[in-house]
């Protein structure tokens, strides 16, 4: 009995104390808010989960404040938070300390409310009541978790973390900071104007927090954002905050270290030099060291008395320093620039950049300063190639670099327009070269070029022997580590031995090298030549030579005749006036810009391309206020130009007016014509287009009222006098749209089309029959589609074909387009080009080719066309039919 007694008091005694921690568990669930349940959570909280989270975090952080890589070149950042360089080093730990901070949220944060008192509550109570959070260590976690995301620099989900800190915790501290990290967040989306608002609102807060730490974050930010808009005066006071209260050692030197560049740059030089002094002694790292100690003797320099280039010189001679030769010259060309030998100074930052294979930032701003240098010499040709070498290197993010591209790109055109014409002078050159003399000049080409093939090929050769033999002895050095590791592969990438011995030696071949596309390539940022860039090289087809060392090969893009050489004059004009262009508009330089419109004008005096060239000198001459030069300008185009537009303009200042109206006038008397003659009024219509004629002159309206003319030429449609009004026309206006369009329809009344489909020869502005006259054996079709240019059959074809093939590979290479010719009929040849995968683009290159025109003093009628259409075109012998189907398709797809 007492043993049941005994075992029956047990069992009781098990089941009460489960029973009690069972209540104890459900009590202390998040779901619940009491005093209990308060303490276990937040005691938890801290110590299983915020402690672990937060060693993580400041694990990450001393990772990247020691093994981020900083740019020398411009001030050091005050806080490191959020940079893309940072977020490298410190990847693991934060992720560890996010992983910690969400399962602190999940099991310990305690939302419920907890049950109200009875009777009225305090103001204390009242407050207690309102929390939107009752773990005060769920709201350190969000915070922290914010942080940590932006250390990883996860833009988005840290905003999403920091948002819903500073809207929950708005009161409290966590709250404040998490809006002092989302302006941090903004600065670095490049949102500057967002993050000045954003830090204005919390500098004025009334519970701004005054600890050491938030005055740090708050100043080191806003110094951040300062410097980043070129505020750096504003930028400096708060700096000076910043490095008062960091309170790590790295922390506070760097800040110093940032602190110093920006007293260079207002101009506090003894203060600059005091910082970098006091870093180059206490930096724990040795390239904080020695950035420091260059920095300070360039600045020694500048001051007068204090330094020289002989401390720097010392440093050349240090192996220490080999990693930081680029460091040294560069400075060194400061000081030599600060002691006014110019071009010793360009001289040393040409050698920092040689020298600069990691650090694309100083290597682009050597090119920079070189750059600039030419450019304030008006060594435009010289500074064009260093501006390319420097945005080659240097981020988008550096300042002014939308300047900087900008400034880059026009010079990069002036440089391409001065190798034109350097390219089409040669060429003209050798062209003009008796043939003995021509062919020994292309023979020495080829000589050389043998030659350069032969040393590049040993120096091939040599680089492969050499890498081979450090391959060789790196595997020999590492036999053991590969032996016990066996597990990793022999593949390549699985293979540490030969992936460091390939990085090393791509590194020593390219330097650093940043991911991309066409890395190798000067202009890997744009792939692709605009359509419209004037390319004179000749296009690439199976009768072109390709081989560089057969005669061939030259000779194909000498212009031996005169339209090659009126295409190679086109060229040279082209280049000329971009020339002139650039100097003008894009770097102010007046005299430049003049020099090379004039020179324009006396190379080309007989053509229509020279008054326009004096005007736009005399333009340039009126914007840069050069009253000699406009006056001389003025008159040469008075003198030599008498009946062109532009001594029109100069004579007479409402010329332009004046021909406004002129036009307007003739545009209303043709379109009465064309109506009266659509009517068949055709003695309404001669009288009108007369009257159009003679008010028009020799204008371009003339060859259309003449045209006109021709068609309300006799009684009816198709009669002897209209047919010979035609005839008259089409030789007295040859090589025009309208004469084309005349002996279109000549053709089609020898076959008595007027009869059989009623053909409407009315003309449209350019001269081209009405859509009446559509044929309905023409259809709608996709797939494959060509190009076709009519033209005047009696030109020289195969000159024809070069010019529309030259068009075609200015257009876009990689298509490989081709050109064919056939004869339509007696008066009428078609140069199709072949084939485009689509009409869309067909069309495209046809309105470009109708714009350009490449046949000189020969009109183009072009016209997109399926190859079905093409056959049916042929059969027909006419091309009026189709374009009044193509022209009636285009307006039925526009309505």
């Amino acid at each position: 009995m007492a043993n049941y007694l005994g075992l029956r008091s047990k069992t009781l005694f098990s089941i009460s104390l489960t029973l009690l921690i069972v209540a104890a568990i459900a009590s202390c669930s998040t779901k619940r808010n009491t005093a209990i349940s308060r303490a276990y959570h937040r005691t938890t909280a801290r110590f299983n989960f915020y402690f672990n989270a937060e060693q993580a975090y400041n694990a990450g952080v001393e990772a990247a404040t020691t093994k981020v890589k900083l740019d020398y070149a411009r001030p050091l950042p005050f806080i490191l938070t959020g940079l893309p360089e940072a977020a490298t080093e410190c990847g693991s730990d934060m992720d560890r300390s996010i992983e910690k901070c969400a399962a602190l949220i999940r099991l310990h944060s305690i939302t419920a409310k907890p049950a109200p008192k009875e009777g009225k509550l305090t103001e204390k109570e009242n407050q207690f009541q309102k929390q939107n959070e009752f773990n005060p260590w769920a709201r350190k976690a969000w915070l922290l978790m914010g942080k940590a995301r932006l250390w990883n620099a996860e833009y988005e989900l840290s905003q999403q973390a920091l948002e819903f800190t500073a809207r929950q915790f708005k009161d409290s501290y966590e709250g404040w900071e998490a809006q002092l990290w989302l302006a941090r967040l903004s600065a670095l989306n490049g949102d500057t104007l967002a993050a000045t608002e954003k830090m204005l609102a919390l500098d004025s807060m009334a519970t701004k927090p005054s600890s050491k730490y938030a005055k740090f974050l708050f100043a080191g930010i806003y110094a951040d954002l300062l410097t980043a808009m070129g505020h750096y005066e504003k930028a400096k006071e708060y700096g000076e905050i910043a490095a008062q209260n960091a309170q790590r050692g790295d922390e506070k030197t760097r800040c110093r270290m940032a602190l110093a560049a920006l007293y260079e740059i207002t101009g506090n030089l003894p203060q600059a030099r005091r910082e970098f002094s006091a870093v180059a002694k206490k930096a724990n790292s040795y390239e904080m060291s020695f950035n420091a100690k260059v920095k300070k003797i360039a600045i020694d320099a500048k001051i007068k008395g204090r330094g020289t280039a002989k401390e720097l010189e010392k440093m050349l001679h240090d192996e220490k320093n080999i990693d930081f030769f680029d460091q040294i010259y560069y400075a060194l060309g400061e000081v030599t620039l600060a002691s006014g030998d110019t071009s010793n100074a360009m001289t040393f930052f040409q050698k920092a950049a040689s020298a600069s294979t990691a650090n694309l930032m100083l290597k682009g701003s050597a090119f920079l300063r070189i750059a600039n240098h030419h450019l304030a010499q008006k060594k435009y040709l010289d500074a064009a190639q260093f501006y390319d070498s420097a945005l080659a290197s240097l981020p988008s993010s550096y300042a002014n670099y939308e300047t900087l591209f900008t400034r880059g790109n026009a010079l990069g055109r002036l440089g391409q327009a001065a190798q034109t014409i350097a390219r089409e002078d040669s060429l003209q050159r050798i062209a003009m070269l008796p043939e003995e003399q021509r062919v020994k000049l292309i023979d020495n080409i080829i000589e050389n070029v043998k030659e350069q093939e032969r040393l590049q090929q040993l120096e091939t050769e040599k680089e492969q022997r050499d890498r081979q033999f450090a391959m060789q002895n790196q595997y020999r050095g590492s036999a053991n580590v590969n032996t016990q590791n066996q597990s990793g592969g022999d593949w390549y990438f699985y293979n540490p031995s030969t992936m460091s011995f390939g990085r090393s030696d791509f590194k020593r071949r390219w330097g650093s090298r940043k991911l991309e596309d066409n890395w190798r390539r000067k202009n890997r940022h744009d792939n692709f030549a605009s359509p419209n860039e004037a390319n004179p090289v000749s296009p690439t087809d199976s009768t072109r030579e390709t081989n560089a060392k057969k005669r061939e090969f030259y000779l194909q893009n000498l212009p031996q005749n005169d339209s090659l050489l009126a295409i190679s004059n086109a060229r040279i004009i082209r280049a000329l006036r971009q020339m002139g262009d650039v100097y003008r508009y894009d770097l102010n330089a007046f005299p430049e810009a003049i020099e090379r419109f004039e020179t324009l004008a006396a190379r080309f005096a007989n053509q229509d391309d020279a008054p326009e060239a004096l005007y736009f000198a005399y333009l340039t001459a009126q914007e840069g206020n050069l009253t000699e030069k406009m006056e001389q300008l003025r008159a040469s185009i008075l003198s030599k130009y008498p009946e062109s537009s532009y001594a029109h303009r100069l004579i007479d200042p409402n010329y332009i007016q004046n021909v406004q109206a002129l036009t307007a006038q003739l545009e209303r008397l043709y379109d009465s014509a064309l109506m009266a003659l659509s009517k068949d009024r055709r003695d309404e219509a001669k009288l009108l287009a007369d009257q159009g004629l003679a008010l028009s002159r020799d204008g371009d309206f003339a060859t259309q009222f003449e045209l006109l003319i021709a068609l309300a030429s006799g009684k009816t449609a198709g009669s002897s006098e209209q047919l010979q009004a035609l005839k008259a026309f089409a030789a007295k206006r040859q090589g025009t749209p309208q004469a084309l369009y005349a002996q279109d329809v000549l053709a089609s009344m020898q076959r008595l089309e007027l009869q059989e489909n009623q053909l409407d020869e009315t003309p449209t502005v350019e001269g081209e029959m009405d859509s009446s006259s559509s044929n309905t054996s023409f259809k709608e079709s996709g797939g494959k589609f060509w190009v076709t240019a009519a033209i005047p059959t009696g030109g020289n074809i195969q000159e024809q074909k070069f010019s529309i093939l030259s068009f075609c590979v200015d257009w876009n290479v990689n298509l490989n387009l081709e050109v064919f010719d056939s004869p339509l009929n007696d008066n009428t040849t078609l140069l199709t080009v072949k084939t485009f995968d689509d009409e869309n683009t067909a069309q495209a290159f046809a309105n470009d080719l109708d714009k350009a025109q490449p046949i000189e003093g020969v009109k183009l009628t072009v016209m997109p066309i399926s190859p079905d259409n093409f056959n049916t075109m042929v059969e027909q012998k006419s091309f009026s039919p189709y374009l009044a189907f193509y022209r009636k398709k285009g307006n039925s797809h526009k309505e």
